[in-house]
């Protein structure tokens, strides 16, 4: 986009997907990060993992420079509070199979049985999401446009 050779405070984007260090850590293509130092050739660049920040040591060749002279700390911050952002998400979407459960077990006072009932609580769950979409037409596009504007907010690159 901005041409040139990253520099130290530059965001940039991972041009293909990497591999990172001995733990073999995948960062995607898109991925975002910044650029902390150089040395010699490579750069140090600091990748946005979703819920943490990851290092790696790349080449020039493998990222895009995104937005010039952005700053380390501020993409920390960014990524910081995008981390907030998915962890809210990820609770949000997760609560009623969270709810589930405790009811569940406070109602039985065991876990026996507590994967199928909840496949079926799943499916039953679905086909009443139908009737809730036919029955509350616009109520549930409110719904599922607040889902779909957090979801785009928090995952995208």
């Amino acid at each position: 986009m901005f041409g040139g050779y990253p520099r130290p405070g530059d965001w940039v984007t991972a041009r293909k997907t990497l591999t990172v260090g001995w733990t073999g850590a995948r960062i995607d293509r898109g991925t975002s990060g910044v650029v902390v130092e150089q040395v010699g050739r490579h750069l140090q660049v600091r990748f946005d993992a979703g819920l943490g920040l990851t290092t790696a040591r790349v080449t020039a060749s493998e990222v895009a420079v995104r937005r010039r002279g952005g700053g380390v700390a501020a993409f920390e911050s960014r990524a910081n509070t995008l981390g907030v952002v998915r962890l809210a998400l990820a609770l949000f979407l997760l609560w009623p199979f969270i709810w589930f459960g405790v009811v569940y077990v406070a109602q039985n006072h065991t876990t026996d049985g507590l994967l199928p009932a909840l496949a079926i609580g799943s499916v039953d769950g679905a086909a009443n999401w139908l009737l809730v979409v036919v029955a509350h037409p616009l109520q549930s596009m409110v719904y599922m446009a607040f889902i779909s504007v957090l979801w785009k907010f928090a995952f995208r690159s």
